[in-house]
Parts: structure tokens; C-alpha cells; sequence
């Protein structure tokens, strides 16, 4: 975790790179003592956490997002922390268009960083670059058909080219198969559709699992996509954020939501829905049954017991 300062402001209004700049504050931190808020969530939950102390790390770490939607009292009351802030925590605030004596009192505590959003060609040349770790290919005409689809925001273009690595399996990828990709932003997307089964909520998983194959998406695709995240949520399981970063080569503040969605699965749930994935993946492989149908029924199965 980086240095001693007692609060960051980040400026912006580009989620991505916003996150980014979170992640090098957050560098060397295990995240155990991490406490994220949004200013919809008020100041009085945001006090509490600043003043507990931390469990697991030297510091307690409090990220308070859009600030911005703070109301005039709360806003005044995060100033007034700032002015004596808790030595043993770290505040990180993120706001688009931060108010003046916000960013004075950041200043006095620690320090404002600027987030911005970039120019279109900047995007581009920056989606670019985040596919070719990824292992895609992307051509100028490919890059700009995926900001053209899914829009400017980094976190989406993120989002989209892990999607299109996981679809693809890496190599190139051309500007047809970005538009019938993402033919439409309304389109769901089949990390939600994972996340909803990793996260225990059957009912949503189902209604996804439909919308994903009316929308052509083969059940076969899905399903790999479903093995790959349990595998990854495996590894995760036992191992530190920083470990499963470098084994399965995602970015530190991936690895760190993997690993704590794991630990709040537990192993043994892990590995019962990974052998119900291995008992689909042998039904599918004989054609028992439809393959929708037993992927289906692998869908209510695991998300059922993810929680259980």
C-alpha cells in the first residue's frame, strides 16, 4: 500500500481509470481491511469504518465512490474528518467534479489525483494495447468498432475484450465479429450471467441463461464460460490475491473480487459445483439430453448451493 497519506481524492469521470489509479494506491495491500461506499450509501457508514480499527492489515482502507452524490451535511462532515483524520486509515474519494473545500481539505490530508477521460483516439489506441494482453488482435477498423458499440468507458471496453477473449480464445478479431458481438449494448452479457451463478441467485440465472441463448449464444460457449470461472474461483480459493493475479494473469483488482468471492463460497461449495460441471460436461458429451436443458438444470444446481 502506498505511503503514508491519510486520504486521496480522485478525479474524473471514467470508471476504469478511476479504478486504476485505486489499484496503484491499493498496491501491497491484502484487501482484507478494504471497505468500499458509494455517496448514495450517506457519510454516517463511511464515519463508522473510519474510525474501526483494522483486522488484518497495518492500515484500514475506506473508498468512499462518487462523492459527488454526498448531500451538502454529509459533504460537510467529510471535510470536518479530513481535518483530523485517523492515522492508522487510508481514505480514498472519488468524485467527477469534487466541491472546492473538498479538495482543499484532500490537499491538507493528502492528495488529489486526476482521472480523466481521454480523447476518442487515445481510447482507441488504448483498446489496442489492453487486447494485446488479453492475447487478441486488433485491428485500427476492429478498435473502433468496439468503441462504436459498446462506448467510451474503459471499464465497459475492459468488460467487452475480456468477453471477446473468453468467446474467442484469443487471436484476431475483426470488425464483423466485434459488430456480432455486440450488436446491442441492451445485449446480456455473459459475465452477468456467470456472476449471477457464482453468486447464489438461481432465479436470475435461469432468466439469463434464456436471454443468452434467444440471443444465439451457443449453450456449449456458456458452459465453458461457467467451468472456466469455477476453475478460476478453485485456485482462488487458497491463494492470495497477488498469486492468482499472476497465475491466471488478470489485473490485481480482478483477482482480488475473485478471491473474495471464493472465500465467501468456500471450498467445499466450489468443488461440489465444479463436479456438478464435470457430471454436465459428460451428459453433453453422450447428447442424454438437450444440451440447454442440462446445462439448465447444472445452472439451478450450482447457484442453489453456492449459498447453501
Amino acid at each position: 500500500m502506498t505511503s503514508a497519506l491519510s486520504a486521496f481524492l480522485i478525479t474524473g469521470d471514467d470508471v476504469f481509470l478511476e479504478q486504476t489509479e485505486i489499484e496503484k494506491i491499493l498496491e501491497g495491500s491484502s484487501g482484507f481491511s478494504v471497505d468500499e461506499f458509494t455517496g448514495a450509501d450517506g457519510i454516517d457508514k463511511v464515519i463508522e469504518a473510519l474510525g474501526t480499527v483494522a483486522m488484518f492489515d497495518d492500515r484500514r482502507v475506506v473508498i468512499l465512490r462518487s462523492a459527488d452524490d454526498l448531500n451538502a451535511e454529509d459533504q460537510r462532515r467529510l471535510v470536518e474528518y479530513l481535518s483530523a483524520p485517523q492515522p492508522d486509515t487510508l481514505l480514498i474519494i472519488t468524485a467527477k467534479k469534487p466541491a472546492p473545500k473538498l479538495v482543499s481539505a484532500v490537499k491538507s490530508a493528502g492528495r488529489v489525483i486526476s482521472a480523466g477521460r481521454g480523447k476518442r483516439t487515445d481510447v482507441i489506441s488504448w483498446v489496442r494495447q489492453e487486447a494485446t494482453k488479453r492475447g487478441l488482435k486488433l485491428t485500427g477498423d476492429a478498435a473502433l468498432k468496439l468503441v462504436e458499440s459498446v462506448g467510451e468507458e474503459r471499464l465497459g471496453l475492459a468488460n467487452a475484450l475480456e468477453e471477446l477473449s473468453l468467446m474467442s480464445g484469443g487471436g484476431s478479431i475483426s470488425p464483423a465479429k466485434v459488430a456480432t458481438q455486440f450488436q446491442s449494448t441492451a445485449d446480456t452479457k455473459v459475465y452477468t450471467f456467470v456472476d449471477a451463478v457464482a453468486g447464489g441467485r438461481p432465479g436470475d440465472a435461469v432468466d439469463l441463461l434464456h436471454r443468452l441463448i434467444r440471443q444465439g449464444e451457443a449453450p456449449q460457449m456458456l458452459f465453458w464460460a461457467l467451468a472456466r470461472h469455477f476453475r478460476q474461483m478453485l485456485v482462488a480459493s487458497e491463494s492470495s490475491s497477488g498469486a492468482v493475479a499472476s497465475a491466471l494473469g488478470m489485473p490485481e483488482w480482478r483477482a482480488e473480487k475473485l478471491v473474495r468471492q471464493a472465500r465467501g463460497t468456500g471450498r467445499d461449495a466450489i468443488v461440489r459445483a465444479y463436479l456438478r460441471l464435470a457430471d454436465a460436461d459428460h451428459k453433453m458429451k453422450k447428447s442424454e439430453e438437450p444440451d440447454e436443458l442440462t446445462l439448465e438444470r447444472a445452472v439451478v444446481a450450482i447457484a442453489s448451493g453456492v449459498t447453501a
